[in-house]
This record gives structure tokens, C-alpha cells and sequence, in this order.
């Protein structure tokens, strides 16, 4: 599955993220994207880097095409008074920064 970023960076700006994109196209390896990353690559392109809405849409159209999407159900469970729930949120609540 590829990031949102590596698509804008392939289609905005070229380089070895298009050449990735490229490698998809000659049945190399597949890509795996989700309706929710189609949406927000859609937001980015249209918003940030002012591309149209045809130009963000046949952009849309070609990754339907090159990846298999998915459609992912966001899933959500509320504990409620879980006092390891609490102090790991109070902690959290401090962090200023997260590095991967």
C-alpha cells in the first residue's frame, strides 16, 4: 500500500516516485489504495497544489485503474474509566512530537 504523498509526489513532481508508479504500470508489482486515500489524494491535488478537477479526476481514474482499492470501514471502540486507557491519554496529551 502506498502512502498519498508517494502519488502527489509522482504526479506533481516526477522523479523516482514516478518511475515507482511507472514499474505498477509494467506489471511489476501491484498497489493496494483505499477510497479514503483516493479522497484525500483527491483533497491534496485539488486544494494544495491547484490542480483542476479534471486534472485531479483522470489522475483518480488512472490509479482505479493501476491499483486494487479497497474500501476500508473505520472501526472505533470507546472504553470507558480504564484507568491504563487514562494515564496512557494523560501522557499523550504531553507529547510534542513523534518520530518514525
Amino acid at each position: 500500500m502506498a502512502d498519498t504523498n508517494v502519488f502527489v509526489s509522482a504526479f506533481v513532481y516526477g522523479g523516482v516516485p514516478a518511475e515507482f508508479v511507472d514499474r505498477a504500470f509494467q506489471d511489476e508489482f501491484k498497489f493496494v489504495t483505499s477510497t479514503a486515500l483516493l479522497y484525500e489524494l483527491d483533497g491534496k491535488l485539488r486544494g494544495k497544489f491547484s490542480l483542476s478537477a479534471a486534472e485531479a479526476d483522470s489522475i483518480r481514474h488512472i490509479l482505479e485503474r493501476l491499483c486494487d482499492v479497497i474500501s476500508v470501514r473505520p472501526y472505533l471502540t470507546v472504553i470507558a474509566d480504564d484507568p491504563d486507557v487514562t494515564a496512557f491519554s494523560n501522557v499523550l496529551s504531553r507529547v510534542t512530537r513523534i518520530t518514525s
